[in-house]
């Protein structure tokens, strides 16, 4: 546990700059997290490679209970790549960057993590909200340096609470400037209108609240979690909840098939659906249309770890969550503050998917008791430095696939399949990057690779367009039967998908089932009556019906199926 300590006079700036370059860093051309994640796991594959040696001395084996915890929610969760029908290894990157962070952390003394954790959350704080006030300034959307506004919020949230607590430590200019920095992630808080991350703060500036405000840093603190709370009244918490609700409702139903293991890292998405889809089933169609979700994530850290790695994997990292928070309590109240933060924001989203939330929490589960020294714990920081160099190539050949992609959605016609073979080639397990080279196969009028790519991509993605897609290519290729069956199992995870009930009932009439097509125009009528798709398929189905009568046939247009 930390001691008490006077005001640090030392300075650890480098090691500090080094933390919030994992927040600060951001590439329009690809997803947040992609160059967040790298520049976490090469700052921690580079930290362990230069205290591994100290780290097998003496009784440096002797790990924080929290980091143990830790570690064991690691081993779990690449463990449950093996039983995942859709592993993604890159989700395990930043569960052993965090490791990795802790671990090396554990090393330093008790004034020395304080200083690199506080410092860090000024820095992130000042670049994140001075990014954010220029970026309302000049009128583009507030997403601070995080990707969008709620994981702007969710950054704030974590970083607050420690930037908060640095102004007791520090003297002068330097407090001042602290303050400013503070000041900027308060008004990033509010610009991002993150119910989750103002509720966060919010409670726990009254829980730390205790008894009069003694002291800046509580000050400061309790104006965080008054603005936090401002941010939650100005818009429709309730709306926002009953959202969240319908996904946690679907995410149970999906955790409900692997209670103890989970499905395995990278599988949430499959899942999910098919969790979504049993409440789907039992809703009319334009009711089910209206709460269907395409959800990345759970919006919930123990959901998420519910899913993909069962009651084991949620109760490991609850306990290494938990054990940093009560060590902290009396020792050092801004770091149990920060680790309450990420424990309320997790209940209403995914915090624990954030490169810039945990490195921050990576050096707070360096701190309490050490665990009993053991033998096999002098392995641990080379299998951790292993598993982190062995994931760092596909991570970085991802965030450069990003990029590719980017080019590709902005390139001409004649230019964008030979980005987007390039994206392939790079990162093939990219299910995003398939599906869009698959889709510029079918838009050159080439089925046979669009249908090869649209293939793999749904073996790394789960998307319900994929199945659309492929049901598009069969009819290019002259399938209606083949087609109709992907049609149907897109209708299985979506049954309010108007796109696979109209091109489900054009595959009908193509195979002559017009009272199966009649059906599906009924339900797309039902939730899109003037649209031009449908009313088209219904005069067909309508011609058809009056040529059959009189004994002729009619021709069916499979490769112009007028799909849509």
């Amino acid at each position: 546990m930390p001691r008490a300590v006077p005001r640090a006079k030392a300075r650890h700036w480098p090691e500090a700059a080094a933390v919030a370059l994992t927040a600060l860093v951001f590439d329009p051309r690809a997803t947040a997290s992609a160059p967040k994640r790298i520049v976490f796991a090469v700052m921690a594959a580079l930290w362990l490679a230069s205290a591994i040696a100290p780290l097998l001395r003496g009784n440096r084996t002797a790990l924080p209970v929290p980091l143990c915890w830790w570690l064991a929610l690691c081993g779990w969760s690449c463990a449950s790549l093996a039983w995942a029908q859709q592993p993604d290894p890159l989700r395990a990157v930043l569960p052993l960057a965090t490791a990795a962070v802790a671990m090396v952390a554990s090393s330093w003394s008790d004034d020395k993590l304080r200083g690199v954790a506080e410092r860090a959350a000024l820095l992130i704080c000042g670049g994140c909200g001075l990014t954010a006030v220029v970026q309302l300034a000049r009128g583009a959307a507030v997403v601070g340096l995080a990707g969008n506004s709620n994981w702007l919020g969710l950054a704030m949230a974590a970083a607050l609470p420690l930037a908060a607590g640095s102004l007791l430590r520090l003297r002068g200019l330097a407090r001042i400037s602290a303050a400013g920095a503070v000041l900027l992630g308060m008004a990033a808080l509010v610009l991002s209108h993150s119910r989750t991350a103002a509720a966060a703060v919010g409670l726990v500036a009254l829980l730390q609240m205790r008894g009069a405000l003694r002291g800046l840093a509580l000050r400061g603190l309790a104006l965080a979690g008054a603005a936090g709370l401002a941010a939650v009244m100005w818009t429709g918490a309730v709306t926002s909840l009953g959202g969240r609700a319908w996904i946690w409702r679907a995410c149970l139903n999906a955790a409900r098939r692997d209670w103890w293991t989970g499905s395995g890292l990278g599988d949430f998405g499959a899942v999910f659906l098919d969790g979504q889809a049993e409440a789907l089933a039992d809703l009319p169609l334009e009711q089910a249309s209206g709460q269907f979700v395409l959800a990345t994530s759970a919006h919930n850290d123990w959901l998420q770890w519910l899913c993909e790695t069962g009651v084991i994997g949620a109760l490991l990292a609850a306990v290494a969550l938990a054990t940093t928070a009560w060590q902290l309590r009396r020792s050092w109240r801004a770091g149990s503050a920060c680790v309450l933060a990420v424990l309320v924001a997790s209940l209403g989203d995914c915090t624990m998917l954030r490169p810039e939330v945990m490195v921050l929490l990576g050096l707070l589960l360096a701190t309490g008791p050490r665990a009993r020294p053991r033998a096999e714990d002098r392995f641990a920081p080379a299998v951790l430095l292993v598993a982190i160099s062995l994931a760092l190539p596909n991570a970085a050949l991802d965030w450069k696939a990003q990029r590719h992609l980017s080019r590709a959605r902005a390139a001409p016609p004649a230019e964008r399949i030979a980005w987007l073979r390039r994206a392939a080639q790079l990162a093939p397990r990219n299910g995003w990057v398939t599906l869009e080279l698959g889709l510029a196969y079918m838009t050159a009028s080439q089925p046979s690779l669009a249908r090869s790519w649209l293939l793999r991509s749904r073996r790394q993605l789960a998307t319900i367009g994929v199945d659309v897609a492929l049901g598009n290519a069969s009819m290019q290729q002259g399938d209606p039967a083949k087609a109709a069956a992907w049609y149907r199992s897109a209708l299985r995870r979506h049954p309010a998908r108007v796109a696979a009930l109209v091109n489900l009932g054009e595959a009908l009439r193509c195979l002559g089932d017009l009272d199966g097509a009649a059906r599906q125009v009924q339900g797309a009528a039902a939730l899109l009556p003037n649209h031009p798709k449908v009313r088209a398929l219904r005069d067909r189905i309508r011609k058809q019906r009056g040529v059959a009568i009189n004994n002729t046939t009619d021709t069916c247009p499979l490769r112009d199926s007028r799909q849509l």
